[in-house]
Protein backbone atom coordinates (compact mmCIF):
# COMPACT_ATOMS: atom_id res chain seq x y z
CA UNK A 1 0.00 0.00 0.00
CA UNK A 2 2.57 2.33 1.13
CA UNK A 3 4.36 1.15 -2.37
CA UNK A 4 1.10 2.44 -4.64
CA UNK A 5 0.49 5.48 -2.43
CA UNK A 6 4.24 6.81 -3.43
CA UNK A 7 3.72 5.64 -7.15
CA UNK A 8 0.58 7.79 -7.01
CA UNK A 9 1.84 11.19 -5.02
CA UNK A 10 5.03 10.91 -7.43
CA UNK A 11 2.49 11.30 -10.43
CA UNK A 12 0.95 13.91 -8.77
CA UNK A 13 3.77 16.57 -7.59
CA UNK A 14 5.29 17.18 -11.02
CA UNK A 15 0.82 17.96 -12.38
CA UNK A 16 0.53 20.27 -9.50
CA UNK A 17 3.42 22.33 -10.46
CA UNK A 18 2.90 21.95 -13.86
CA UNK A 19 -0.35 23.24 -13.49
CA UNK A 20 0.39 26.06 -10.55
CA UNK A 21 0.93 28.70 -13.45
CA UNK A 22 -2.46 27.81 -15.14
CA UNK A 23 -4.16 28.30 -11.79
CA UNK A 24 -2.48 31.36 -11.23
CA UNK A 25 -3.34 32.36 -14.72
CA UNK A 26 -6.80 32.24 -14.23
CA UNK A 27 -7.11 34.66 -11.54
CA UNK A 28 -4.77 37.24 -12.84
CA UNK A 29 -6.12 40.59 -13.08
CA UNK A 30 -5.19 43.05 -15.43
CA UNK A 31 -4.39 46.26 -14.72
CA UNK A 32 -3.23 49.80 -16.59
CA UNK A 33 -3.78 53.19 -15.70
CA UNK A 34 -2.79 56.40 -17.07
CA UNK A 35 -3.12 59.80 -16.87
CA UNK A 36 -5.50 62.12 -19.55
CA UNK A 37 -5.43 65.83 -18.99
CA UNK A 38 -6.78 66.30 -15.59
CA UNK A 39 -8.31 63.14 -15.19
CA UNK A 40 -6.81 59.69 -14.35
CA UNK A 41 -7.67 56.72 -16.86
CA UNK A 42 -8.11 52.95 -15.53
CA UNK A 43 -8.53 49.78 -17.49
CA UNK A 44 -8.93 46.56 -15.65
CA UNK A 45 -9.52 43.27 -17.45
CA UNK A 46 -9.60 39.15 -16.29
CA UNK A 47 -6.84 36.55 -18.35
CA UNK A 48 -9.02 35.80 -21.01
CA UNK A 49 -9.99 39.76 -21.46
CA UNK A 50 -13.12 39.76 -20.51
CA UNK A 51 -13.66 43.14 -18.90
CA UNK A 52 -14.12 43.60 -15.51
CA UNK A 53 -17.17 45.00 -14.68
CA UNK A 54 -18.06 47.30 -11.50
CA UNK A 55 -14.72 46.99 -10.18
CA UNK A 56 -13.44 48.70 -7.13
CA UNK A 57 -10.55 51.24 -8.15
CA UNK A 58 -8.62 53.05 -5.32
CA UNK A 59 -5.91 55.50 -6.25
CA UNK A 60 -3.52 56.16 -3.49
CA UNK A 61 -0.39 58.28 -3.00
CA UNK A 62 2.82 57.85 -1.74
CA UNK A 63 2.23 58.43 1.57
CA UNK A 64 -1.03 56.21 1.68
CA UNK A 65 -3.78 58.92 1.10
CA UNK A 66 -6.71 58.05 -0.96
CA UNK A 67 -6.49 61.05 -3.84
CA UNK A 68 -9.51 59.61 -5.23
CA UNK A 69 -12.40 56.43 -5.70
CA UNK A 70 -14.18 54.95 -8.36
CA UNK A 71 -15.70 52.16 -10.12
CA UNK A 72 -15.23 50.95 -13.61
CA UNK A 73 -18.16 50.39 -16.34
CA UNK A 74 -19.48 47.07 -18.26
CA UNK A 75 -16.79 47.89 -20.58
CA UNK A 76 -13.85 47.97 -17.41
CA UNK A 77 -12.93 51.19 -17.93
CA UNK A 78 -13.22 55.00 -16.06
CA UNK A 79 -11.84 58.15 -16.00
CA UNK A 80 -12.10 60.53 -13.53
CA UNK A 81 -11.07 63.86 -12.44
CA UNK A 82 -8.16 64.51 -9.94
CA UNK A 83 -8.69 67.03 -7.24
CA UNK A 84 -8.50 70.79 -8.21
CA UNK A 85 -5.73 70.77 -5.30
CA UNK A 86 -3.77 68.05 -6.98
CA UNK A 87 0.27 68.05 -7.38
CA UNK A 88 1.98 65.70 -9.23
CA UNK A 89 3.42 62.71 -7.33
CA UNK A 90 3.69 58.98 -8.02
CA UNK A 91 0.29 57.34 -7.82
CA UNK A 92 -0.72 53.89 -6.99
CA UNK A 93 -3.95 52.88 -9.09
CA UNK A 94 -5.38 49.71 -7.14
CA UNK A 95 -8.27 47.72 -8.79
CA UNK A 96 -10.30 44.96 -6.94
CA UNK A 97 -13.22 42.61 -8.79
CA UNK A 98 -13.76 40.75 -5.74
CA UNK A 99 -13.47 36.57 -5.35
CA UNK A 100 -9.46 37.25 -5.25
CA UNK A 101 -9.01 39.45 -8.04
CA UNK A 102 -7.03 42.42 -7.67
CA UNK A 103 -3.75 43.88 -8.97
CA UNK A 104 -2.30 47.24 -8.92
CA UNK A 105 -0.81 49.81 -11.30
CA UNK A 106 1.78 52.65 -10.62
CA UNK A 107 1.27 56.09 -12.35
CA UNK A 108 5.38 57.41 -12.24
CA UNK A 109 5.13 61.64 -11.20
CA UNK A 110 7.32 62.05 -14.29
CA UNK A 111 3.62 60.44 -16.37
CA UNK A 112 2.51 63.93 -15.34
CA UNK A 113 4.36 66.52 -17.10
CA UNK A 114 2.54 69.31 -18.78
CA UNK A 115 -0.80 67.53 -18.36
CA UNK A 116 -1.43 67.68 -14.39
CA UNK A 117 -3.16 71.15 -13.50
CA UNK A 118 -6.93 70.50 -13.75
CA UNK A 119 -8.12 73.02 -16.11
CA UNK A 120 -10.66 75.54 -14.12
CA UNK A 121 -14.31 75.27 -15.11
CA UNK A 122 -14.41 78.52 -16.28
CA UNK A 123 -11.42 78.26 -18.39
CA UNK A 124 -11.96 79.09 -22.07
CA UNK A 125 -11.66 75.63 -24.19
CA UNK A 126 -8.53 76.03 -27.49
CA UNK A 127 -11.62 75.81 -29.69
CA UNK A 128 -13.14 79.07 -28.32
CA UNK A 129 -9.47 80.50 -27.99
CA UNK A 130 -8.72 80.72 -32.07
CA UNK A 131 -12.03 82.35 -32.97
CA UNK A 132 -11.18 85.15 -30.28
CA UNK A 133 -7.48 85.66 -31.83
CA UNK A 134 -8.95 85.73 -35.08
CA UNK A 135 -11.47 88.56 -34.29
CA UNK A 136 -7.88 90.68 -33.24
CA UNK A 137 -6.51 90.45 -36.23
CA UNK A 138 -4.54 93.07 -38.53
CA UNK A 139 -6.15 94.28 -41.65
CA UNK A 140 -2.38 91.90 -43.08
CA UNK A 141 -3.98 89.05 -42.13
CA UNK A 142 -1.24 88.24 -39.72
CA UNK A 143 -2.19 85.94 -36.65
CA UNK A 144 -1.53 87.48 -32.96
CA UNK A 145 -2.18 84.87 -29.90
CA UNK A 146 -1.68 86.14 -26.50
CA UNK A 147 1.16 84.39 -24.69
CA UNK A 148 -2.12 82.45 -22.11
CA UNK A 149 -3.57 81.64 -25.72
CA UNK A 150 0.10 79.82 -26.82
CA UNK A 151 0.29 77.75 -23.37
CA UNK A 152 -3.46 77.00 -23.60
CA UNK A 153 -3.10 75.20 -27.24
CA UNK A 154 0.53 73.77 -26.24
CA UNK A 155 -0.93 72.05 -23.03
CA UNK A 156 -3.93 70.97 -25.61
CA UNK A 157 -1.85 69.50 -27.72
CA UNK A 158 0.13 67.61 -25.22
CA UNK A 159 -2.91 66.28 -23.82
CA UNK A 160 -3.75 64.90 -27.22
CA UNK A 161 -0.41 63.67 -27.78
CA UNK A 162 -0.71 61.85 -24.18
CA UNK A 163 -4.54 60.08 -25.11
CA UNK A 164 -3.58 59.53 -28.77
CA UNK A 165 0.08 58.05 -28.69
CA UNK A 166 1.58 57.95 -25.46
CA UNK A 167 -0.45 56.12 -23.51
CA UNK A 168 -1.35 53.06 -26.16
CA UNK A 169 2.26 52.89 -26.37
CA UNK A 170 2.38 52.44 -23.16
CA UNK A 171 -0.72 49.71 -22.49
CA UNK A 172 1.21 48.02 -25.04
CA UNK A 173 4.28 47.68 -23.87
CA UNK A 174 2.19 46.61 -20.77
CA UNK A 175 0.35 44.12 -22.32
CA UNK A 176 3.36 42.39 -24.15
CA UNK A 177 4.86 41.67 -20.80
CA UNK A 178 1.80 39.67 -19.28
CA UNK A 179 2.18 36.02 -19.60
CA UNK A 180 0.20 34.63 -22.58
CA UNK A 181 -1.94 31.08 -21.57
CA UNK A 182 0.28 28.29 -23.37
CA UNK A 183 -0.91 24.71 -24.42
CA UNK A 184 1.43 23.72 -21.51
CA UNK A 185 -1.11 25.89 -19.58
CA UNK A 186 -3.76 23.80 -20.71
CA UNK A 187 -2.44 20.73 -19.89
CA UNK A 188 -1.40 21.72 -16.50
CA UNK A 189 -4.81 22.11 -15.56
CA UNK A 190 -6.13 18.88 -17.20
CA UNK A 191 -3.66 17.33 -14.96
CA UNK A 192 -4.25 18.67 -12.30
CA UNK A 193 -7.83 17.55 -12.42
CA UNK A 194 -6.72 13.91 -13.26
CA UNK A 195 -4.31 13.65 -10.99
CA UNK A 196 -6.91 14.65 -8.00
CA UNK A 197 -9.73 12.44 -10.03
CA UNK A 198 -7.29 9.41 -9.41
CA UNK A 199 -6.26 9.93 -5.92
CA UNK A 200 -9.91 10.17 -5.14
CA UNK A 201 -10.59 6.67 -7.17
CA UNK A 202 -7.54 4.75 -5.04
CA UNK A 203 -8.15 5.77 -1.29
CA UNK A 204 -12.13 4.97 -2.28
CA UNK A 205 -11.27 1.89 -3.91
CA UNK A 206 -8.66 1.04 -0.41
CA UNK A 207 -11.35 1.64 1.96
CA UNK A 208 -13.69 -0.46 -0.08
CA UNK A 209 -11.24 -3.45 0.27
CA UNK A 210 -10.54 -2.99 3.53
Amino acid sequence: MQKQAKVILSLLVPLLSVSTGSTAFAHRLNVFAYPSGSEICVEASFAGGNPAKNADIKIVDEQGKVVLTSKTSKDGKNCAAVPTDFKPVSLTVVVNAGEGHRNQWTIEKSEFDGISTPIPPNSPSPAAIVPQAESKLPKSGVKLFSQQEMDEAIRAAKRDIEVTVIAPLRKQLAEAQLPKTTFKDIIGGIGWLVGIAGLIAWFTSRRKQK
